[in-house]
């Protein structure tokens, strides 16, 4: 642990701030003491890894060539030269103790440019003399990345790409870092309609800020083709029913359980990667041409960012869902009161690909020309997943027994939750995302061969859930 718990040196609030810091920068706890003093060649590290991700190997003839911080040294530099400042500290003082003043002067030269001034923090200031220790830039670090994080909750995205335009450092690559921590919720921004929003601004991470706005436009653009598309899938209200194990019902009913205003409860539900679906040709249908010669040959794997959830509305219990996804009939089946505003929505059964649905064939033929049509990565990719979510609501018509609804949401890794531990026969445990709002339940139904199903009937009227049933379906 960071802390010896026989002393009494740090506060919850320190260790809130160490905890994020760390998380950020990549140190370990137990490096970071905070009595210790930050080098100036530390300090350029520091400000580099809130940035960029590694930096590029410095080729330079300089005194700090031959140091193991010399890319980072290098790094901040550069963004010094832009406004014709150069490095505030020589060979001599490389590795020595970098001043509380000059903490203070640095962060106010690389943050000026990134917080709208009706946002910019007031308590931030170190307050000291001397040489800063590692917990009053943890603070430091702490402050201006909270204040440049939850500004974006006061202004609607256009007006801070335009903001951020003019910036010398990458505003992008900061937001993902401080999301990646998981130690901050997720800003409720301005752009309320836009529940991309969010995801689309930490897709910029590695362009040019003044390119971003006209880059978020065109993600916009194939938003437009994209809701064109959804709505040749019929969007579903009405009572929806999910078949789970018990060990995973718990896990929703002690870490995801919300209460809406008429008493009833809802669980926000995990939705699984759309790389653990079941079939693995899930999303593979109308496949010919999204992709280039030059992926085709390429070794490097590329993750989803689709997560999806998906739901029966057939209200007859089926032997194949207890089997399949009620824990093999000893888990539960939960009713959810689904309102149209849930976004979910049936998915298309075909028999060939000539019964595809012309409106989504359409939107699809017209996203796969946008990426023959356009040359930045960012924006093909971003293009590829649309089309890999459409499809995603297309399955043969063999799985029909199912009546699928299905809800999507798009995530990149670094912000997905992970479970504690894999699942049998898996390596590594999954990733999810959860519902961004709660499902109502109506009624729980517990499987045939559910153990002691009047003991966890209690527990679940505990929990507040308004219905207890027992399953009447025959299971040997």
């Amino acid at each position: 642990m960071f802390i010896n718990p026989k002393t009494n040196s740090y506060s919850e609030t320190d260790l809130d701030v160490i905890d994020f810091v760390c998380a950020m920068l990549g140190y370990a706890k137990e490096s970071f003491l905070s009595k210790q003093g930050v080098s100036n060649a530390e300090m350029c590290f520091i400000l580099t890894r809130l940035f960029v991700s590694i930096p590029a190997e410095t080729e330079k003839n300089v005194f700090y060539k031959d140091h193991w911080a010399a890319r980072y040294i290098a790094w901040v530099e550069h963004q010094l030269s832009k406004s014709k400042n150069s490095l505030w500290f020589n060979e001599k003082d490389l590795n020595s103790s970098v001043s509380c003043e000059k903490v203070d002067e640095i962060f106010q030269f690389f943050f000026k440019p990134l917080i709208q001034p009706d946002c910019w923090p007031n308590e931030v200031v170190l307050n000291a003399t001397g040489n800063a220790t590692r917990l009053k830039v943890a603070y430091k670090i702490f402050y201006f990345c909270l204040y440049f994080f939850y500004q974006i909750e006061t202004h609607n995205v256009m007006e801070l790409l335009e903001f951020w335009k003019s910036s010398f450092v990458n505003p992008y690559r900061l937001l993902l870092n401080i999301s990646a921590t998981e130690m901050v919720k997720t800003p409720k921004l301005k752009d309320a309609s836009d529940k991309k929003a969010f995801y689309k601004l930490t897709l910029l991470k590695d362009v040019e800020p003044r390119q971003a706005p006209d880059i978020y436009q065109e993600f916009n653009t194939i938003d437009n083709i994209e809701a064109q598309c959804r709505e040749a899938f019929t969007p579903y209200p009405g009572n929806a029913y999910h078949y789970t194990s018990l060990d995973a019902l718990y896990q929703m009913l002690t870490k995801s359980k919300e209460s809406f205003e008429d008493g009833n409860i809802g669980i926000k539900m995990f939705m699984g990667n759309a790389e653990y679906l079941n079939d693995p040709k899930e999303g593979q249908y109308f496949d010919e041409t999204t992709s280039s010669d030059s992926e085709k040959i390429d070794n490097i794997l590329h993750p989803k960012d689709t997560y999806v959830l998906s739901l029966t509305k057939d209200e007859e219990e089926r032997l194949p869902l207890w089997v399949q996804y009620g824990a093999n009939g000893t888990g539960c089946r939960i009713e959810f009161e689904i309102a149209e505003s849930d976004d979910f929505h049936d998915v298309l059964y075909i028999s060939s690909d000539a019964n595809l649905n012309a409106q989504a064939g359409n939107a699809i033929q017209t996203l796969k020309e946008y990426i023959r049509t356009h040359q930045k990565p960012v924006i093909i990719n971003y293009a590829k997943e649309v089309i890999a979510q459409i499809k995603y609501y297309i399955k043969p018509i063999f799985y029909e027994y199912e009546a699928e609804i299905r809800h999507f949401s798009s995530s990149l890794p670094q912000f997905a939750n992970v479970y504690p531990s894999p699942r049998p026969g898996e390596v590594v445990p999954r990733l999810y995302c959860e519902l961004n709002k709660a499902l109502k339940v109506k009624s729980i139904m517990l499987g045939p061969k559910c153990p002691n199903p009047n003991h966890i009937a209690l527990f679940l009227y505990r929990c507040g859930v308004p219905e207890v049933r027992m399953s009447r379906i025959e299971f040997k």
